[in-house]
């Protein structure tokens, strides 16, 4: 047969095939199209933070079975401003400040995407976490066709969570609003049960235990509480006649009061007045012992205590004595105190850093970090000139000359045909192997960020920068964490273009596909890597463990002085302590190093961190040193929640993340970095940087579309005259609480000669109690107490 018949009778099996497959029944048929509105969804953020609850549902309200995949998409936003920054000196060299990330206008989206099966009629509901910046859903057929999308919810809110057996509880914490911030309630059932671990509560500002049998909860579910509360969490507990069947299997640091004895009836308009609201509810209130270090910010008139609370960590425990949801507080009812208790037990909790939106604390958020952190694409490894010259003379010397010699000895010179292509691709093979091996495999630039609370109460977070050496698909797995995030799409700069990516930014440009696929074991599908790729993924976890300080620290003429001790198991170097006041960070170095056991006094100044730090030069290295600088700067930042609040930074050898690529360990360098939250315990010289504004109550005036608020001036031990200061132009009506005569004082307030808009007053001692100075005022926009403080007479501001 010859080669003509030979390519007709292919062409003609080839036409044959294609006749068949075009008449097979259904071969070109299209699935069922849905028509517009059968699939619905609707998603909503429950809380804000560094990994926050996701509820998404969808519905088929069709009447035919769907199956596709649900997506959701974090997509692009602009770049927030650069906070300022400059370098610090210090005892072991700079404490240089982070360098804002440059990048492209449209980085790539990344996605968290379920398997979505639904019966006609019926509906799934999917909860899950992740940051709190992914902002749309959309559901796919299986052909990739959009069949349906939404918004997530993602107002500004307080997210709580509740225990509760009550079926009215969570509507009244809906009911709460503080100026435009809105109240999202998370119930936990059997359906949705309560984590068994802290790091499943990040987003949360509050847990509310209430009409509920807390002998329910499991070891490691009480466990996982504690860790919420410790690492700066908040614990809400109410009851009244029941209140004993709610705290009596909780761990003793988070329970306040112990209820024995019984109740009696009190009246409630002490926890009205707070709010400027006048009430003649009577409701049974529980009576017990007040445990020690906890205090009574609300009482009855006869000094019983209506409301105390406790400090556990960097976190807060209030205990509301009688049974908020209850007919006796008038829940439901137009004159009910239930959302007023609530909300004045909920706020207390709550803590705001100047130009920051309120979040959970559990973890520290590690979003935005510096990308000088992570390895660049220009790093990838080329090999050397001298090896690239010799491979390239060496081929070209086999391919032509000695190829050809060799085949005429042979005495076949038509083989120079096949030799040659065949030399090519051997070529290509072996360059091909020994970049690999010079390539040396994934490298992993990782930074653990820790968390530190009471009692090796820790939680982590990994950020690992890969850099890929090699095109295809990856997959990367996190051992045992269960809280994983792509993070590469706000490091445009790191991020070539992907290949066939299913979410595209948009027309100017690619992007990379990186799909978070949820599960028992979460994993994150990295696909369209290109020679270079470098990608930003992250995970985090919480619980116990040998990481522990003790830190005794006062504020003396600016200067900050006391101890901090090495009370755990393990091994602290670069010790460091930041702070916020007066506008600005500011750090200190105070001891390269402490052994478990040891301690080390303090007694340093904090400098100001401010100024712009300038940009660095395309393919600038960082030193081991700036490079530790930078971390512990953002480490410092990071766990700070409030002005004058202190945090303790310091570096520990880190834990292996388990994190594997392929189900292989990547190679690379990993550093530790902690932070720990600590309050000033006493002041002196200047107290208005160590004075903690909290909010305490508020209400909204429907008639003046104002707020009447009452804030806590919480301040550390100190002695001698007190002067309350406030920006006049801010607030109006300010009055003054006098613990002792539980009464209200509406001045006088004098105008301060030099600053014109401050009034100030002297305080009476009756009118600070257990550290508190209790002011209500009426304001037209909730400040959050920010030009409100309690000074020293003559002390500067």
């Amino acid at each position: 047969m010859r080669i003509r018949h030979l390519a007709l009778l292919v062409l003609g099996i080839a036409a044959a095939a294609f006749a068949v497959q075009l008449a097979a029944p259904g071969s070109n048929a299209q699935p069922l199209v849905l028509d517009d509105g059968t699939i619905n969804v609707t998603a909503s953020e429950q809380g804000r933070g560094a990994w926050v609850p996701y509820t998404i549902t969808v519905r088929n309200l069709g009447d035919h079975d769907f199956s596709g995949r649900l997506a959701m998409v974090k997509r692009v936003q602009p770049a927030p401003a650069g906070l300022p920054r400059v370098a610090v000196t210090g005892g072991r060299g700079p404490i240089l400040a982070p360098a804002a990330n440059a990048g492209q206008a449209t980085p790539p989206d990344a996605v968290y995407q379920f398997a979505v099966a639904l019966s006609p009629r019926h509906k799934s509901i999917y909860r899950f976490q992740a940051p709190d910046d992914f902002l749309a859903v959309v559901v796919q057929d299986p052909l990739g066709r959009q069949v349906a999308e939404g918004e997530v919810d993602a107002r500004k809110s307080i997210a709580v969570g509740t225990l509760t057996d009550s079926t009215s509880l969570a509507a009244e914490l809906e009911s709460i609003r503080l100026g435009d911030i809105v109240t999202r309630v998370t119930r936990w059932d059997d359906a949705n049960p309560f984590p068994n671990q802290a790091a499943y509560l990040s987003g949360l500002s509050a847990v509310v235990v209430g009409r509920f049998d807390s002998g329910r909860l499991g070891k490691e579910q009480l466990a996982a509480l504690s860790e919420f509360v410790g690492l700066g969490g908040e614990l809400v507990l109410s009851g009244g006649t029941d209140l004993a069947r709610t705290t009596h299997a909780l761990p003793a640091e988070i329970v306040p009061f112990a209820p024995a004895g019984g109740t009696i009836l009190e009246s409630l308009a002490p926890v009205a007045e707070l709010s400027g609201l006048a009430s003649d509810l009577v409701a049974p209130v529980a009576t017990g012992t007040l445990v020690p270090g906890a205090t009574t910010f609300i009482a009855a008139a006869d000094g019983r205590p209506l409301a105390v609370e406790t400090r556990f960590g960097s976190g807060r425990v209030v205990e509301l004595l009688f049974d908020v949801d209850s007919p006796a507080a008038g829940a439901a009812g137009p004159g009910g105190l239930s959302t007023v208790a609530f909300t004045e037990a909920i706020v207390r909790g709550l803590d705001k850093m100047p130009g920051a939106d309120l979040s959970g604390r559990t973890l520290l958020d590690p979003e935005q970090l510096p990308s000088l952190l992570f390895p660049r694409p220009s790093d990838s490894p080329f090999p050397p000139l001298w090896l690239v010259g010799g491979l390239l003379a060496f081929y070209l010397v086999m391919v032509v000359p000695a190829n050809y010699l060799a085949v005429r000895r042979l005495g076949r010179p038509g083989l120079f045909w096949v030799t040659t292509p065949a030399l090519a691709v051997g070529f290509t093979l072996v360059s091909y192997l020994v970049g690999h091996l010079l390539q040396a495999g994934i490298r992993d630039q990782e930074i653990q960020l820790y968390k530190i609370g009471p009692s090796g109460i820790a939680s982590r977070v990994d950020v690992h920068g890969l850099a890929f050496p090699a095109r295809g698909d990856r997959r990367l797995s996190f051992g045992s964490d269960r809280l994983v995030a792509p993070y590469t799409i706000g490091f445009p700069d790191l991020s070539p273009s992907c290949l066939a990516c299913s979410f595209p930014a948009g027309a100017s440009g690619g992007a990379l596909e990186e799909d978070v696929l949820e599960g028992t074991n979460p994993v994150i599908d990295e696909r369209g890597l290109v020679y270079g790729s470098v990608r930003v993924v992250g995970s985090a976890a919480a619980g116990r463990g040998g990481l522990d300080l003790a830190a005794h620290l006062a504020s003396v003429d600016g200067r900050i002085t006391g101890t901090i001790q090495n009370t755990g198991r393990v091994t602290i170097s670069g010790l460091l302590v930041y702070t916020y006041y007066q506008g600005a960070y500011r750090a200190a170095v105070v001891a390269p190093g402490l052994a478990p056991g040891a301690s080390v006094r303090v007694d340093a100044a904090p400098i100001r961190i401010a100024g712009v730090a300038p940009q660095p030069a395309p393919g600038t290295r960082l030193t081991a040193g700036q490079a530790i600088s930078i971390i512990a700067d953002e480490a410092g930042r990071r766990t700070l929640s409030h002005p004058g609040q202190l945090a303790i930074v310091g570096f520990v050898k880190p834990v292996d993340s388990r994190l594997a690529v392929d189900g292989v360990a990547p190679g690379g360098q990993v550093v530790a970095a902690f932070g720990m939250p600590v309050e000033v315990e006493s002041a002196s010289g200047r107290l208005g940087d160590v004075a903690v504004p909290r909010l305490a109550a508020s209400h909204p005036e429907t008639a003046t579309f104002d707020y009447v608020d009452a804030y806590d001036i919480s301040l550390p031990s100190t002695s001698g005259p007190l002067v309350l200061r406030y920006e006049q132009r801010l607030y109006s009506q300010v009055q003054v609480y006098d613990w002792q005569a539980r009464t209200w004082r509406p001045g006088p307030f004098t105008q301060d000669p030099a600053s014109p808009l401050v009034m100030f007053a002297r305080l009476d001692p009756t009118e600070v109690r257990d550290g508190l100075v209790r002011v209500r005022v009426r304001e037209g926009s909730m400040s959050w107490g920010s030009d409100l403080t309690v000074r020293f007479p003559g002390e500067a501001p």
